[in-house]
């Protein structure tokens, strides 16, 4: 069947079609409109109640988060925090999002302010969405409520090591959507619960009175319902997502009337019309066939890459600039392809050479672990000489021997990650050393679809060299200063005895002696952290206990703070406190965390120094009113030398923070600052308590 018949049948069928359902609308009997009725009201109920579904579905997908949550075997508070936090900006409708200890008590919280404008943590353990969830130990959904006007949805989602996750959702969105709905001129749409009564924030109007509950299925319709506003006729259909029912109303008089008189006009009408469009439907469809069809060839000789022979320009206005149009774009392309074939393949060319040659290893892979591309360095590197050049015809896995590349290439593989690094010393075949190597994988992707994996393998062993022969010439000379600094020192302390010096010779003395003494802390910084992190230090482990350190750091800096007026607080958490640690090292974190907090706590501030045992391990905390740490500094503030830039954070030399997280990770636990500018700063470390 050609162009002309298909469109002068379809013009056809859109001119006959309303004559047939106004046939059937005359001749049907009265049983046939309150089908009609019928039909309408079911199809609005069914139609709501795919809303409801459809949003507990977009609802369900804003809960993809929780898979971060769940992969956090360690209970990471932070990453645990920030996690809420993203979950939070992405999805608004999140109005609490809360994660609960095995009991039902908030241990983490993000919630509306305006909603819940007091931070307190709240005991979730009665809500039936927590209790439910305990029971079965599956995601649980509680009965929509209000709070202050807004319709919420209660969620408590299971975690691992028995914590939860709980969530209050906003129904506003659909609930406006739902109240907006008219069935008619006085109907309504409604969501109710099991016993036919309307779920809180439902728009004012007729409500249904019911002796029993309504719904005997899924889905039904509804006769005889007595309202508030009369009696009306209406459908109902089961939401399971939210375990509601969509439920129409409508008065029967509006719903089953109808005119005669309107009948025969529409009929008359829709007949006429009918006559009007299968006339012109003839004269219509030849008008744009022809030139369509012109247009349908010349597009077939294009793709067969005549672009020579024009299209004939005819047609009414706007199909005659399409031709003239085609014509112009046909010329365009065949000027651009003459003049751009050998540009490409020249470029190509000096890009496969560039690819080739660079200084790293480059090898492109599929899904499969099939290598589709490695270039000449790449194949130097594995010790795979034939590896090199386009399908290489061999698997990735291969030709690593590096358990951690390994390791990294099958991640990217199997789409655990879509980007990754790892810094490996590789081998040759023959079991030669070929050096230090940072590999980093992403996934590439092409035209909206993952094709493949990327490894680029890039020497840094002389970038590790040099880092290692500076770490080593720096201690070297930092050992030999302690001798000519321990000399400095007597002579000063042997001449401030002197009774010869004057006062000013003797206050020089002193200022002599302090900066010997801050040169002497340094290099003892230093020599610490070397060992530290060269692996010699060894931790003299006895039983500690801790309230013992409270004691001890309450004497030495309560003295310090008085002259700033801050303010000491030093708070005992839950028991026990007895340690096994090198209590010096321990010390010596704790003094370097409450240092830090009173050089940056202004006057008239509160440093509050906490330790209590938390989840299996003890746990220290030093908070402070000061300035705060900027977001982009927070990865930072542990790296050696490491400071920030302003006030008193330029008195230090950068080694005591990172001193105390070789310290606290020598123990085998874990140190952490939580921050926000303004506000102030909070370092965390726990250590075990076995």
């Amino acid at each position: 069947m050609n162009l002309f018949a298909r469109f002068f049948l379809i013009l056809l069928a859109f001119a006959l079609f309303p004559v047939l359902v106004l046939g059937v609308w005359i001749f049907s009997s009265t049983a046939a409109v309150r089908d009609n009725a019928r039909s309408f009201h079911q199809e609005l109920a069914s139609i709501t109640s795919d809303s409801v579904d459809s949003y507990v579905a977009e609802m369900n997908r804003s809960l993809a988060f929780v898979e971060d949550l769940e992969r956090d075997r360690k209970q990471d508070s932070a990453r645990d925090f920030r996690t809420l936090q993203r979950a939070a900006a992405v999805h608004s409708s999140f109005l609490v999002l809360s994660i609960l200890d095995p009991v039902g008590h908030e241990v983490m919280r993000l919630a509306d302010p305006n909603l819940y404008p007091l931070p307190e943590f709240a005991d979730r353990s009665r809500e039936p969405a927590v209790q439910e969830m305990r029971l079965t130990g599956r995601i649980a959904l509680g009965r929509p409520r209000l709070v202050k006007g807004m319709p919420i949805l209660p969620i408590a989602h299971p975690l691992p090591n028995g914590r939860m996750l709980y969530v209050e959702y906003s129904l506003r969105p659909l609930w406006q959507r739902i109240n907006k709905l008219k069935v008619g001129a006085s109907g309504r749409l409604m969501l109710v619960d099991a016993g036919g009564q309307p779920l809180p924030g439902m728009s004012p109007g007729a409500v249904p009175s019911w002796k029993k509950s309504p719904f005997s299925g899924p889905s039904g319709w509804l006769e005889r319902i007595r309202t508030s506003s009369g009696t009306m006729v209406g459908a109902f259909s089961a939401a399971p997502s939210l375990g509601v029912w969509a439920l129409s109303l409508q008065p029967r008089a509006e719903a089953y009337s109808h005119s005669e008189r309107f009948v025969e006009q529409a009929a008359a009408f829709l007949l006429l019309l009918s006559l009007l469009v299968g006339t012109g439907a003839f004269w219509i469809t030849g008008r744009l066939t022809k030139p369509l069809n012109l247009l349908i060839a010349g597009a077939r000789r294009a793709g067969q890459g005549d672009l020579k022979q024009p299209v004939p320009e005819v047609g009414w206005g706007e199909l005659s600039v399409l031709a003239r149009t085609f014509n112009q774009m046909m010329k365009t392309v065949r000027d651009y392809q003459a003049m751009q074939v050998e540009r490409i393949i020249e470029e190509k060319a000096r890009v496969a050479a560039l690819v080739h040659n660079i200084p790293a290893g480059i090898i492109m892979a599929g899904f499969g672990g099939e290598i589709v591309y490695a270039n000449a360095m790449a194949a130097l590197i594995l010790g795979a000489p034939e590896l090199a050049g386009p399908s290489a015809g061999r698997n990735i896995r291969d030709v690593i021997r590096s358990p951690q590349l390994l390791e990294l290439t099958q991640s990217l593989i199997m789409r655990r990650k879509r980007s990754d690094s790892v810094e490996v010393e590789l081998t040759g075949s023959d079991g030669s050393n070929r050096g230090v190597f940072l590999c980093q994988g992403v996934t590439v992707s092409g035209e909206k679809r993952d094709i493949g994996i990327l490894l680029l393998l890039r020497d840094v062993t002389m970038e590790r060299n040099v880092e290692r022969m500076k770490e080593e010439f720096l201690h070297s000379i930092v050992h030999d200063l302690r001798s000519p600094l321990s000399a400095i020192s007597a002579f000063i302390e042997t001449m401030q005895k002197s009774a010869a010096v004057s006062e000013k010779e003797r206050m020089y003395m002193r200022y002599a002696a302090q900066a010997t003494a801050r040169l002497r802390d340094l290099v003892s910084d230093i020599l610490q952290m070397a060992k530290l992190e060269s692996g010699t230090m060894e931790l003299k482990k006895s039983i500690v206990d801790v309230q013992g350190i409270l004691d001890s750091m309450r004497d030495l800096y309560t003295i310090q703070a008085e002259p700033r007026k801050i303010a000491l607080d030093f708070v005992r958490g839950s028991a026990p406190h007895a340690l096994s640690c090198d209590s010096g090292l321990v010390e010596r974190v704790v003094m370097n965390l409450i240092g830090n907090a009173m050089k940056f706590t202004p006057e008239g501030g509160k440093i509050t120094v906490e330790i209590g045992t938390r989840d299996g391990e003890m746990e220290f905390s030093v908070q402070d009113t000061g300035p705060g740490i900027p977001k982009m500094a927070l990865k930072s503030v542990f790296e050696k030398f490491k400071q920030l830039e302003g006030g008193q954070m330029r008195q230090g030399y950068g080694l005591g923070l990172a001193i105390c997280k070789k310290v606290v990770e020598l123990h085998g636990g874990r140190i952490w600052v939580e921050s926000e500018e303004g506000r102030g700063s909070r370092f965390i470390f726990r250590l075990p308590l076995n």
